[in-house]
């Protein structure tokens, strides 16, 4: 469940005795009205005075004690609230209390401190703020009095002795990774003015009984509110300069969203660590190919799928024509959205402006402070819009930015990645022989054999299918000359030409996803290269895993793979982890019993080899289809026949291969 400004709430308290104590500070809504916040903000008896909630629009709403742990100062209180995404269960994650790790982990929480304070003719206007920042797992593992080290991010909150600034902040909640980690219990002190201190919700916190008999883990199992440990897949190791106390990552860091001006500012200054792209105005669609052919069943899936569930994630390998759907739906449908506006995704600071950059569009404000905010409330209460996230991936952390699923707009989302947002889904596959055919017949002059053969080499992939067109155009040759080049080097036509409004090849384009999947888990690439050099079409799931089965010691097979690798297809969890890392940027798919290889893929990351590691690797394949053989050899002459079966697409590819690559000295060879 990602973060949302619009569970935050101010939590109120009114004495009704003249010269009581009024106290407020900040809550969380987790999910069926349950809010949590500070056990110091409530009042000492129910009778005691009014406690109530206030949300981001101003609505009140009353309150009672749910559960109240004072020893850790967290509580549960709730509140019936109509509507919003109080109502949806949120998830509590528990940060490891064992960790040595220098990992920090980007947080974000959202209340109403002073520092967000205004006054408009003479009068005090508190304004809620979202503060970023992360936490480093060591200095929590170290922590005497158990607390979560809160370190907001220095250029927009410096460093203060103010004690004072804070005030109000006590109760909102941290998140990390999706998850609520801690509630912000202390301020900032003189000693330590680079913290705020947090609450972790541990089990020991949760598991308080309170003087009516009450647990907050009751509580929120009641609520169905899930608590799971935290995972640490999406962390960030730093590298730290000499005497710096400050983070470099390798990421752009979690900062707050900047509006283009003032991030012209921080570049001017040395702050920033990268550029806006000036390939448009924010919100602006991209324009639609002139030469984009469009397939109609696509157009109508998506049109159904957005009617149903108004949010859809259009994903699919690089190049087969996410955007451009996306782009043609917008042209065909702009008159029955109100407000339509397109976000580029592919990096988090490029987000967060093209985001921010909506609150001037709407007339909401410049302030990016606070812009997130009046945007989200802007999608809340109205309807007929459409937002499109482009090239959305890990990196981006979308749900940060995705508006309330109870809104009444529309979301489309176009990714390489298998989104984890709530969507529907909507898989782009490569054309037919018969659309590429059709749409290279209408760009160049070609027999209809000749365009089918370039089509069948180019695998049908829009994005490489487009950029032959172009270049057959740019250059003025006709599709027999084209294809004549495609046969002598196709490596080096897949990085001819340039299809309609993109920068990258196909080459390219495969090569960024590869490098996603490799940092997502390291090995990925090394998987792929193997399974490049197989037949791409039902590659037994355990074939590349008897690189390391200990029988082939005793063959004589050459040298192995390297170890890391062989490590990490001989276990399941990691040779699964590194299936899912390709998967997930659309370069394999994958059953119960075997994987998927598109053959553009294979092509391209066979190209990118040196002559040795295309050696290597082609022996490492025909290494692993000969202890397959071997090892179903002594098998039932029937078992055997069929394993044959399935392996015999392989063993061609790799005799190939094997032809093509290894000299005729090697141990093993086809020749």
């Amino acid at each position: 469940m990602p973060f949302d400004a619009a569970r935050a709430v101010e939590v109120i308290f009114r004495p009704t005795e003249r010269g009581g104590t009024r106290s407020y500070g900040s809550g969380c809504g987790i999910g069926a009205g349950l809010f949590l916040t500070c056990a110091h903000i409530l009042p000492p008896t129910p009778d005691s005075g009014r406690l109530f909630v206030r949300d981001i629009h101003g609505r009140e709403t009353d309150a009672s004690v749910v559960w109240c742990n004072r020893e850790d100062d967290v509580a549960l209180i709730q509140a019936p609230v109509p509507e919003g995404p109080a109502l949806t269960p949120a998830s509590i994650a528990v940060l490891p209390t064992d960790s040595t790790s220098e990992r920090r982990l980007p947080f974000v929480m959202f209340g109403w401190p002073r520092a967000g304070d205004t006054r408009e003719s003479g009068r005090l206007i508190r304004n809620p703020v979202q503060v970023d920042g992360e936490i480093k797992l060591s200095e929590y593992a170290a922590a005497k009095d158990g607390k979560v080290r809160l370190r907001p991010d220095r250029e927009r909150f410096p460093p203060t002795r103010d004690t004072s600034y804070w005030t109000g902040m006590s109760g909102a909640a941290a998140w990390c990774q999706g998850s609520i980690v801690a509630l912000q219990v202390e301020q900032s002190n003189a000693n330590l003015p680079d913290y705020l201190a947090a609450a972790p919700l541990t089990a020991k916190v949760l598991g308080h009984v309170d003087a009516n008999g009450v647990t907050g883990a009751e509580t929120v199992a009641a609520a169905r509110i899930p608590v799971r440990p935290l995972t640490l897949t999406e962390s960030i190791p730093p590298t730290l300069s000499p005497g710096s106390e400050t983070a470099h990552r390798e990421e752009p860091p979690r900062s707050p969203p900047k509006t283009p001006f003032s991030f012209l500012l921080s570049r001017m200054t040395g702050r920033a660590r990268a550029s806006l792209p000036t390939d448009g105005p924010s919100g602006r669609t991209p324009p639609l190919s002139p030469r984009y052919q469009l397939r109609e069943q696509d157009m109508r899936s998506l049109s159904d799928k957005l009617d149903r569930t108004r949010r859809v994630g259009i994903v699919g390998p690089g190049g087969v024509g996410k955007t451009q759907l996306a782009a043609a739906y917008i042209e065909r449908n702009h008159p029955s959205h109100t407000f339509v506006w397109w976000i580029r995704s592919g990096r988090p600071e490029v987000l967060a402006a093209d985001y921010d950059a909506m609150s001037v569009a709407l007339g909401l404000g410049s302030d990016p402070v606070h812009a997130r905010v009046r945007v989200s409330a802007w999608l809340t209460h109205n309807d007929g819009w459409l937002l499109v996230f482009d090239d959305v991936n890990e990196a981006s952390r979308l749900p940060d930015f995705l508006p309330a699923t109870t809104s009444r707009g529309h979301v489309i989302m176009t990714s390489r990645d298998a989104l984890r947002s709530p969507a529907e889904v909507l898989e782009l596959t490569d054309w037919n022989v018969l659309d590429s055919v059709s749409f290279l017949g209408n760009q160049s002059q070609g027999s209809p054999q000749v365009l089918h053969e370039i089509a069948e080499r180019l695998h049908n992939v829009p994005l490489a299918i487009d950029q032959a067109a172009s270049y057959m155009r740019e250059t003025r040759i006709g599709a027999e000359t084209y294809l004549g080049m495609l046969r002598k080097s196709t490596p080096d036509m897949l990085e001819a030409g340039r299809a309609f409004n993109r920068d990258e090849s196909v080459t390219a384009t495969y090569s960024l996803a590869v490098e996603s999947a490799e940092r997502t888990c390291k090995g990925a690439r090394d998987l792929l290269r193997l399974c490049s050099l197989y037949s791409g079409s039902a590659i037994p799931r355990q074939l590349p895993r008897l690189l390391d089965n200990p029988r082939s010691k005793d063959r004589d097979i050459g040298s192995r793979a390297p170890r890391r690798f062989r490590t990490k297809v001989r276990h399941d969890l990691s040779y699964n982890a590194l299936i899912a890392a390709l998967i997930q940027q659309s370069l394999i798919s994958a059953d119960d019993s075997h994987l998927y290889v598109h053959g553009l893929v294979q092509q391209t990351v066979r190209s990118q080899l040196s002559t040795r590691q295309l050696q290597q690797w082609t022996y490492w394949a025909v290494s692993s289809l000969w202890m397959e053989i071997s090892e179903n050899s002594h098998k039932d002459p029937e078992d055997f026949r069929r394993t044959a079966k399935l392996l015999l697409p392989h063993i061609m590819a790799g005799a190939d291969q094997a032809k093509e690559n290894l000299p005729k000295n090697w141990p093993i060879n086809f020749n």
